[in-house]
């Protein structure tokens, strides 16, 4: 069986830099359980400045969909808009907000991306901001418990997905399932994939995936079981599309 896990279920949902992200947030986790200080102000940092990467790649999206405003990124000086054109989106984000603050998720809702947090999860939120600022700040030692900003990091991650790119949770159980394969996590990615297949039945990718990590684990008559079900739905998708064109 080639191991080629399919990368992306549906075109343009998931490119490389989202699943760059992934990875490195998913890699954080095999370090929560070390009860080194130092490791567990490095896992701090790190959660904000993949909370930041995240969230500028998402308005990115967003901007390519026409939802934000360019005007409400930055404040355009009336002597620079001779020069708008050499700015590009990468550029308008960076000069703006930073995701490192409570009001700057807050701001996500200028590009259609609305009731993202609940208020506990913007207390949790908000413990971990400032528990990064303490960290690289100060020489303080706090008994936070980082537990608890990986999984609210992984929340809000969720969340915006579920709010912008994502039409349900099946493809949001589906990229995780692909980043954790990758990283060689096959049971947990296997585990995610069949989130991914309890949502939407007919989620080819997810099956498919399933059956790599099957494979990868040694798994080889449940791995081929996998992989005949996503043919099987293939098949029936292009009979079905393939019908709707010629009535």
């Amino acid at each position: 069986m080639a191991n080629i896990r399919i990368h992306d279920p549906t075109p343009n949902q998931i490119n490389q830099q989202f699943q760059d992200v992934f990875n490195a947030f998913f890699k954080l986790e095999e370090l929560l359980k070390s009860p080194s200080p130092h490791t567990k102000n490095y896992v701090t940092v790190r959660l904000v400045t993949i909370i930041e990467q995240f969230c500028r790649l998402i308005i990115e999206e967003q901007l390519k969909k026409g939802k934000g405003k360019l005007q409400s990124i930055i404040k355009i000086n009336p002597q620079s808009i001779d020069k708008m054109q050499e700015i590009t989106t990468e550029k308008l984000i960076a000069s703006s907000e930073h995701f490192q603050n409570i009001q700057s998720l807050k701001n996500l809702k200028e590009y259609d991306m609305k009731d993202i947090f609940n208020p506990d999860d913007l207390k949790k939120l908000e413990e971990l901001f400032l528990e990064r600022h303490d960290v690289v700040h100060t020489v303080i030692d706090t008994d936070y418990n980082i537990q608890t900003g990986y999984d609210i990091t992984a929340e809000l991650i969720k969340q915006i997905l579920l709010k912008s790119i994502f039409k349900n949770e099946s493809m949001f159980y589906f990229a995780q399932g692909y980043s954790l394969g990758n990283l060689g996590k096959y049971e947990e990615a296997i585990v995610c994939c069949d989130k991914a297949i309890e949502i939407d039945p007919d989620n080819v990718a997810a099956y498919h995936n399933k059956g790599i990590d099957l494979d990868s684990l040694g798994k080889y008559e449940e791995a081929i079981v996998c992989c005949d079900k996503a043919i099987e739905i293939t098949l029936i998708i292009l009979i079905h599309t393939t019908t709707k064109v010629t009535v």
